[in-house]
């Protein structure tokens, strides 16, 4: 993760289901390691099926510049600016 710090990141999609990665608690603390401009905070619920709970990624703290992209939504990332 500080080697991810060194790299001066804009935006860090960062997993958070607690299932097969991190929870939200251990995602936060990647996010101010990394010290990206935005953290997206994402999840999988489910065996099978792919699941976006909003209380999940509303939980992920709001002063670490979260951006939360709902199921569906589309952002567009662009170079320089």
């Amino acid at each position: 993760m500080e080697t991810l710090a060194e790299k001066k990141i804009d935006y860090a999609f960062l997993p958070c289901d607690g299932r097969y990665n991190m929870d939200v608690a251990e995602a936060m603390e990647c996010a101010e390691i990394i010290g990206a401009k935005r953290n997206i905070p994402y999840h999988m619920t489910g065996s099978v099926s792919v699941l976006f709970k909003s209380e999940v990624a509303e939980s992920f703290d709001e002063f670490l510049d979260r951006l939360i992209v709902e199921a569906g939504e589309e952002i567009v990332l662009k170079k320089g600016g």
